[in-house]
């Protein structure tokens, strides 16, 4: 299962995959196998833990590098908080029943992404998704001809300052009739 999130500002994409354990079945080895797959291409792996066995360690299958890697201990609220054991190095103590820890665990995640793509709050944003990069590379060059011509050509010149004008419109979601259309005979074939 996979969820879109706003960090901060970053997009995030979480998936919670399946458990890593000694497999039964096929179709929980491959569970395991894609859960495995998809933890060696993350940026980062949340490891959960149950707070009530802190011992169990992270599967010597699970190839992640510590600094990737950020322990969750979860179920706290189960804990007695006077025999309480320490928690691993770095790791954050949440409740999913009561929501405590929640707001640092996102404050974690996000700082991790911040540091992860190079960005800080008061630089420009970063470009994730391919479809803007095309749609500011296409503004871009719409504007670079419309420096270009010679002043006399209005119809030219507006010409590209439409282009210009629609690639943006194209990541903010402003989309015109024209646009609407063009999708529909681009991609449908419409006949009698």
């Amino acid at each position: 299962m996979e969820v879109r999130l706003d960090l901060e500002g970053l997009p995030i994409v979480v998936s919670d995959t399946a458990g890593i354990r000694e497999a039964a079945g096929k179709v929980e080895q491959e569970g395991i196998r894609r859960t495995l797959g998809r933890a060696r291409d993350a940026d980062l792996v949340l490891w959960m833990v149950d707070a009530t066995n802190l011992d169990a360690p992270a599967p010597a299958q699970l190839d992640v590098r510590a600094e990737r890697m950020l322990v969750v201990v979860n179920k706290f609220d189960l804990l007695d908080t006077k025999v309480m054991q320490p928690l691993p190095d770095g790791a954050i103590a949440v409740s999913a029943l009561t929501g405590f820890g929640l707001d640092r665990l996102t404050l974690r995640m996000a700082g991790f992404a911040r540091a992860r793509i190079g960005t800080q709050a008061d630089e420009a944003p970063v470009l994730t998704q391919a479809r803007h990069r095309q749609q500011l590379e296409r503004c871009r060059a719409a504007l670079a001809s419309f420096l270009g011509s010679p002043m006399e050509e209005f119809e030219l010149r507006a010409e590209d300052l439409r282009r210009a004008v629609q690639a943006l419109g194209r990541i903010t979601g402003a989309v015109g009739v024209e646009d609407v259309l063009g999708e529909i005979f681009g991609r449908f074939c419409i006949g009698k």
